[in-house]
């Protein structure tokens, strides 16, 4: 028998060829099931595989086929199919004007939250080559005409409305034009026009959230199971009394977790101190000192030998504070001083393991040594700085800093020679020798500017991001406060706070080494801006009026 299947001829190829069947009438012709099996060439489809006829039943054939039955069987299992494909396509009809009417609602907020979008942006004072940025950026020293040109920039952002009836009052309201208008009896005081305009942009901000969120109703309901293996144990203790401010910008701790900072906005009456210390022992906390520092201080950071504090604040002076504690006062201004001003308000500061290299954030990045006590700039680069992180290693320094309005990570090598002097060189321009060096892994956790978390991880010479679905499911849940921290275990602690069921409560996660993300504890407590301490033993919760405190008082986490 030839090889080669002939498809005319197919069905009678496979009908049975015993000679018990062959007389047969047509009707009830069989098959059998075994010529049914994969791979087998067309010889063997109508050798019967010995099934029938068995000795202990010869008259059950269990591999014998009625023809008519199977094509009875085929028959309906093409209406089957026909009516599956039917209801398909109706399904996908629907889906298809689902999706089309979700595009035309999404465009119609898209419309309303472009509309407000533009008002923000028509409401700020600020803008590119404005007077008001030449003003500030030199102050005291401005000359005449530059002072009444920005006087006039400001006038045209602000309008007096001396007596203001009920329908004027209306119309103001839904004038996106007219939302700079103030109501004084004619005299203006800045710092309440000011205070009114950030709080009708923030307000603009809160209808934006509110107008995206709609794009999104079903928002995905974050939840994961807790490992039973992983035990924590986070208890409310003693928190600071009596806290004035409203913004809190940072939190920080030293390095024995026993001190943690803050900077704010200002902390009393006088305007003059915007950092206090904190001290907390035996779960105790209780106020160190209050720095001096005015106005408000956007960024400061503990030294890693000791527990020296370096802050920075929104007018770009930058202060080292040396602990003295001995002094009634235990923090005094340090008489080493880094020597330059960055450009913009600070956003970051970052010290190395070795408290060697200080690195700060700005409009720019500026990387100073120090060297005999004293902070010497050895790099100023044009970078728009959000965060600043160095690697494990002491090695590289990573950075997430904004460039033609695109979030960007960039990293730097720090090249130390063999006069000790150091050299700052960005990644890309190394040799590929120089990029081969071994450099630890260690992972780094960002908030880009839609407050959503993006994980990283340098491993040699690359800053790869970390794809995890969890992290990815948390960046579309709605949530407040954001808080993160890794341990020296490559496991890291991310903390968020959400409203369920109209209750503010704060989630604490697991991450580790292989990226599996852990449930660990929900505390009943709302945050706008979580802290951990360093290795993630404490927990700070500013709630908007209030630092609350938590205690890890489990046993050492399973690793």
């Amino acid at each position: 028998m030839s090889s080669q299947i002939n498809t005319q001829a197919l069905v009678p190829q496979i009908l049975c060829q015993k000679e018990s069947c062959k007389d047969k009438r047509e009707n009830i012709k069989t098959i059998f099931s075994c010529n049914l099996q994969k791979n087998l060439n067309n010889d063997s489809i109508t050798n019967c595989k010995g099934c029938i006829g068995k000795k202990c039943d010869p008259s059950v054939n269990p591999c014998q086929i009625n023809l008519d039955d199977l094509c009875l069987q085929l028959r309906k299992q093409k209406i089957h199919e026909k009516e599956i494909l039917q209801i398909f396509e109706v399904l996908k009809k629907k889906l298809e004007q689902t999706i089309q009417n979700a595009h035309n609602e999404i465009e119609k907020l898209k419309s309303k939250i472009l509309e407000i979008d533009q008002a923000i942006v028509e409401m700020c004072l600020f803008k590119n080559n404005s007077k008001l940025e030449e003003f500030i950026n030199r102050g005291k020293q401005a000359p005449l005409d530059l002072l009444i040109d920005m006087v006039k920039e400001l006038r045209e952002k602000i309008f007096i409305v001396e007596k203001v009836d009920q329908n004027i009052q209306q119309q103001i309201q839904y004038n996106q034009d007219k939302l700079n208008v103030i109501y004084e009896d004619g005299t203006i005081r800045i710092n309440d026009v000011l205070k009114n305009k950030l709080q009708q942009m923030s307000q603009m901000i809160s209808c934006f959230k509110k107008q995206v969120s709609q794009i999104n109703n079903n928002n995905y309901n974050f939840s994961l199971e807790k490992n039973q293996n992983i035990t924590s144990n986070y208890q409310k203790i003693e928190g600071p009394d009596n806290l004035s401010v409203k913004t809190i910008y940072n939190l920080r701790f030293n390095r024995s977790n026993n001190l943690f900072a803050i900077g704010t906005s200002n902390l009393n009456s006088e305007k003059v101190s915007c950092v206090e210390i904190w001290k907390i022992d035996n779960n105790k906390i209780e106020l160190v000192q209050s720095l001096q520092q005015y106005p408000d201080v956007t960024a400061l950071c503990f030294g890693k030998k000791d527990d020296s504090l370096i802050t920075g604040s929104l007018d770009s002076k930058i202060i080292l504070w040396s602990p003295q504690p001995k002094q009634k006062d235990p923090y005094q201004e340090s008489n080493s001083q880094p020597k330059i001003t960055p450009k913009g308000y600070i956003n970051c500061i970052e010290i190395n393991q070795n408290s060697r290299i200080l690195a700060i954030g700005s409009e720019e990045l500026i990387i100073f040594e120090q060297n005999n006590s004293n902070w010497v700039k050895i790099a100023q680069l044009e970078e728009q700085v959000k965060n600043i992180a160095f690697s494990n290693c002491n090695k590289i320094i990573v950075v997430q800093c904004i460039k033609n309005r695109e979030e960007r990570i960039e990293l730097y090598y720090i090249q130390e020679s063999q006069n000790q002097t150091i050299q700052i060189i960005a990644f890309r321009d190394l040799n590929q020798a120089q990029q081969n060096q071994t450099i630890s892994s260690t992972r780094f956790m960002f908030l880009n500017i839609l407050n959503k978390v993006k994980i990283y991880k340098l491993n040699n010479n690359t800053a790869q991001r970390e794809d995890i679905d969890s992290i990815e499911k948390l960046n579309f849940t709605q949530k407040s406060g954001i808080g993160f921290c890794s341990n020296s275990s490559s496991t890291s602690l991310l903390a968020f706070s959400q409203s369920v069921n109209d209750n503010g409560v704060t989630q604490i996660l697991k991450i580790n080494e292989k990226n599996e993300v852990t449930f660990l504890q929900s505390i009943q407590q709302k945050g706008q801006k979580l802290f951990f301490s360093n290795g993630g033993q404490i927990l700070v919760i500013w709630d908007g009026n209030n630092l609350v405190v938590f205690k890890d008082k489990s046993n050492p986490r399973s690793q």
